[in-house]
């Protein structure tokens, strides 16, 4: 698959990933599809099954698919049966999705929405903006790096090869996807450089090993 496409939304059948991935074209957005099943060891006679249709978008095109996603699933709550058990959600409860947007469904979302303004408790466009924008600010926080790996790191370069130059790269590059599709570097700057002095000590060290053995040996 293309790497400039990025998975946007799960399915859990694929007539509604097509439906919407249809939706997505109409309105001249690129996609692929992406077929994840994986039927795993039945256990008493049982089988899970974990099914899932994925979509892959362009990141550029995440704030526009939303508009088309919260649609679609506008469409579908009419036919949604009143035993769904968000129907049983307290006010609070259904406010606390609202306050959780990346935490929940897509349906279950927009249901929650649904409910609170049938029940006179709508929930402004500028408000759920402003949760999704907090949300966005928290999750794009980098992460502290374990001071035990980085000094693991540290010492494997300077005594195994290669293995420490992947220590290295994932704290260097380990990047997350946002849910708007952006993308950043999970941990800090600093401890970014110490992924980067990793691999290039170990990388030294594995020229001068070379270089000795090759001398000795000629």
């Amino acid at each position: 698959m293309n790497t400039d496409f990025i998975l946007y939304q799960k399915f859990t059948d694929i007539e509604s990933a097509e439906e919407f991935a249809n939706e997505l074209n109409k309105n001249g957005i690129e996609y692929h599809l992406e077929d994840n099943n994986h039927s795993y060891v039945k256990v008493y006679g049982y089988n899970p099954i974990d099914i899932a249709f994925g979509v892959n978008i362009k990141a550029q095109d995440f704030a526009k698919a939303d508009l088309i996603l919260e649609k679609y699933y506008d469409e579908q709550i009419e036919n949604i049966d009143k035993s769904y058990y968000l129907f049983e959600f307290t006010d609070e409860e259904l406010k606390n999705i609202i306050s959780n947007p990346y935490e929940w469904g897509r349906l279950d979302y927009q249901l929650a929405k649904h409910l609170l303004k049938e029940r006179g408790l709508e929930i402004s466009d500028a408000e759920i903006k402003a949760i999704k924008t907090e949300k966005i600010n928290e999750l794009s926080k980098n992460e502290k790096e374990s001071h035990l790996r980085i000094i693991t790191g540290y010492i494997l370069a300077f005594t195994i090869p290669v293995f420490p130059i992947l220590i290295g790269l994932t704290i260097k590059y380990n990047r997350r996807i946002l849910p708007n599709g952006e993308k950043f570097y999970i941990n800090s700057e600093q401890d970014r450089k110490h992924g980067q002095r990793i691999i290039i000590i170990n990388i030294v060290w594995l020229f001068i090993f070379f270089a000795y053995f090759f001398y000795e040996n000629h």
